[in-house]
């Protein structure tokens, strides 16, 4: 096989090798041609050609196509998660420009696995695996096993999602799957534009939206039958600016988080945010925050600083209920700065 070949030349003599293996299939093809058929076919050649291309480039070789589906082989899991990562955001850059491309939504899937070769193809449980992960993709994602995970993660700069171990149809053993975060390539320029990214796309996940709905509606119950009238219901809350203790430039980062907070919380329709103006009018006052949530009328708030020591960043977080007076959660971090994406990392998932 010629690896800087698209063209998948196996022997006809059946045999077995470790490969890694990509799949990948347009969301609502079948849908889009049926709307317009001959726009579809104009775009899926767009699509074959930005495919091709890419897989070639990094070494990879085409097995087969069926319709809009790819089957791809690499003999390096750098370079097919490279492939796969270089396809989505090419779509990802198209639809952001508004062209007729961006309407193209790419399922991938990825896996490192035994599988057998022969006629021009190739069979197993390996492939069936990649067909399975691709399938539980979201539609511009990119899903990959751990047995790839394990190759990539100290090797390319990527951020994923653990999906867990999700019972894949006809497969009998247990996969780990990861999905890794396709961060468009304006928002790499920054690290800060980076983890924003992450945030919100983990805000997205119905996951940790149906985690803070459920922590929010514990604390709804307890609410509901100690706390005594009139107190606000303890689905409100307001993110208070978290505060920037020392250098100045340190500032973005704190108005960073406490913005990002209130926007992703505030999409939640049976939470109730205050909004950025009203919680802003306490920067820099000293007021207590009893007080604080009695004129916001609400029942918790998020309180935080940041903090530059030497050559380390502080980051504390609290979640409290003043009425009460009572810390419900709090975490200090502290790091090199230059670990800073991953001290943030830290703070999102525990929020």
């Amino acid at each position: 096989m010629n690896p800087h070949s698209t063209e998948f030349d196996a022997s006809l003599e059946a045999h077995r090798k470790l490969v890694v293996i990509m799949f990948t299939d347009i969301k609502g093809f079948s849908k889009m041609m049926e709307a317009n058929e001959t726009k579809t076919l104009q775009l899926l050649e767009a699509h074959n050609s930005i495919m091709s291309d890419c897989v070639q480039r990094h070494g990879g070789s085409v097995v087969k196509t069926v319709g809009d589906a790819y089957l791809v082989m690499f003999e390096s899991a750098v370079s097919a998660v490279s492939c796969a990562m270089e396809v989505q955001q090419t779509f990802l850059s198209s639809a952001k420009q508004g062209l007729e491309l961006g309407a193209v939504k790419v399922r991938i899937g990825i896996h490192l696995g035994d599988v057998v070769i022969k006629e021009n193809d190739v069979f197993g449980d390996g492939v069936n695996i990649a067909s399975r992960i691709q399938s539980l993709a979201q539609p511009g994602g990119l899903n990959i096993s751990s047995s790839v995970y394990d190759q990539v993660k100290k090797k390319l700069d990527i951020r994923v999602i653990y999906l867990g171990s999700p019972q894949l149809k006809n497969i009998s053993e247990s996969v780990k799957i990861y999905q890794v975060i396709i961060i468009p390539e304006e928002k790499t320029k920054s690290k800060f534009a980076t983890q924003l990214y992450v945030t919100v796309t983990l805000l997205q996940r119905k996951q940790v939206q149906r985690y803070l709905v459920g922590v929010l509606l514990v604390g709804f119950l307890v609410y509901y039958f100690f706390a005594p009238p009139p107190l606000p219901p303890s689905n409100s809350l307001a993110v208070l600016p978290f505060e920037n203790i020392g250098e100045e430039a340190n500032e973005y980062i704190a108005d960073g988080i406490t913005d990002e907070l209130i926007e992703r919380l505030s999409e939640f329709a049976n939470v109730k945010v205050t909004s950025r103006s009203s919680s802003y009018f306490y920067r820099g006052k000293n007021y207590k925050e009893k007080d604080i949530a009695k004129d916001l009328g609400v029942g918790l708030l998020i309180t935080g600083n940041v903090r530059q020591e030497g050559g380390d960043i502080s980051v504390v977080t609290r979640l409290v209920n003043p009425h009460e007076d009572v810390v419900v959660w709090s975490e200090r971090y502290k790091m090199p700065k230059e670990e800073l994406l991953h001290l943030q990392n830290q703070i999102v998932y525990q929020v």
